[in-house]
């Protein structure tokens, strides 16, 4: 918040949350793309099917399978081994998926699949007994590996991504003026979409000019408030840094005590 205006009889501060629009719209620029790629691109499930050309030759073909029902073909030659790969995600989480090899690339077969570990292991130790055997016990092996509720988790976070990103970018414009001859101060909280809310309160039933604190995880966060006998009113609906938070409250004073004395 800064002082915009300011004359002997009257002090006018505004804070634009620029900050905060743009924060709020680059998380909902993150998470529609998020959805996109989810919804359009990214594999939710896989089919394997793979056969002995020659008693040491295994080929197999790989079917990626998108939520929108496209579908992606990929022929693997020469399939060798498949191994559980575990990798640690957010918070320590472990999460497994598996990994094939047919002598130049390690081919991930599905990275978000429901399956615990245990169930990888088992689809993986098949895919292994069915390479070494050459075609003698079992002549086509078939898998299918499923992640509609990864997915779907990931969907339900996305929307909730753009929820709180929406409600950022409409965080108001403040526009705060002291009147001394009106004997009164308003309050203007304007929103880009048009809707506006004023408070208007005596100047002589301000008691003092406060600084409110929040914590968060990146650190500290201050406002300005308006203490008065029965309420407190807080003059930017959002949250900024300490430094000039603590230069709007010092030109208030300054005009409160300028005004009584």
């Amino acid at each position: 918040m800064k002082v915009s205006e300011q004359t002997p009889h009257r002090l006018k501060l505004r804070h634009v949350p620029f900050m905060h629009w743009l924060s709020g719209g680059m998380l909902i620029c993150f998470c529609l793309s998020s959805l996109l790629y989810l919804v359009s691109l990214k594999p939710i499930s896989v089919s394997l099917r793979c056969q002995h050309n020659l008693p040491s030759q295994t080929s197999c073909e790989l079917r990626q399978h998108t939520l929108i029902g496209s579908m992606y073909i990929r022929k693997i030659y020469d399939l060798q081994s498949a191994t559980v790969i575990q990798r640690s995600g957010h918070k320590g989480r472990q999460y497994y998926y598996i990994e094939l090899f047919n002598g130049i690339e390690q081919i991930p077969l599905l990275k978000d699949a429901d399956q615990n570990s245990a169930e990888h292991y088992a689809i993986a130790d098949r895919i292994n007994q069915f390479i070494q055997a050459g075609g003698v016990a079992q002549s086509i092996l078939q898998l299918y590996q499923s992640g509609r509720t990864n997915a779907l988790l990931s969907g339900i976070f996305g929307l909730v991504g753009v929820g709180f990103g929406t409600s950022m970018t409409l965080a108001p414009a403040t526009t705060c003026t002291f009147y001394k001859r009106l004997n009164k101060v308003v309050v203007r909280h304007s929103r880009w979409q048009g809707r506006t809310q004023t408070i208007e309160r005596p100047l002589n039933r301000i008691l003092v000019v406060d600084i409110e604190e929040r914590r968060s995880k990146y650190g500290k966060r201050y406002r300005p408030v308006l203490v008065l006998a029965a309420e407190r009113i807080p003059l930017m609906q959002d949250f900024a840094q300490e430094q000039p938070v603590r230069k709007a409250i010092f030109s208030i004073q300054a005009f409160l005590q300028q005004r009584s004395s």
